[in-house]
């Protein structure tokens, strides 16, 4: 399973998640750091919000992810 994948599948639940949560939820990849980790993870949320497969969920700090309609990563 991709990334991407895993981000969409833990933002199909309900609520919106930050990044840091999404990042404990999905485990960093072996020998990488958290912080490089989370750093990842926020690159890979960018892109799928770029592509329109999810977005923030409002203007409010820390920033909230929900998935949006769009089906295909």
């Amino acid at each position: 399973m991709s990334i991407d994948q895993k981000i969409l599948a833990v933002l199909d639940t309900k609520g919106g998640f930050t990044t840091a949560h999404v990042a404990k939820t999905i485990g960093p990849d072996l020998g990488m750091s958290y912080r490089r980790w989370c750093a990842r993870v926020r690159q890979e949320l960018e892109s799928l919000c770029a592509r329109g497969l999810v977005r923030q969920l409002d203007n409010l700090k820390p920033i909230a992810w929900v998935k949006t309609e769009k089906e295909t990563a």
